[in-house]
């Protein structure tokens, strides 16, 4: 399955966000860490496991949470 589109490593749109990328999103929004996890509808310390690198977020949820506070994807 090499040649999967989602298995390339040049696409980037598939790639889990960094913990940097998800705070910035966060940060941007107003929101407290657990108010951005109450928004994806997850538990209140998943998002300090998200930005503490502990957690990889999956590049969906990332595209979701992104459609959601609207900033594109």
């Amino acid at each position: 399955m090499a040649t999967h589109q989602n298995r390339s490593k040049n696409r980037r749109d598939c790639d889990n966000p960094t913990p940097e990328m998800i705070r910035s999103l966060r940060e941007e929004h107003g929101l407290s860490q657990s108010e951005f996890s109450k928004l994806g509808h997850y538990s209140s310390g998943i998002c300090e496991e998200w930005e503490d690198g502990r957690r990889r977020m999956h590049p969906l949820i990332w595209i979701a949470y992104r459609h959601i506070l609207g900033a594109g994807n």
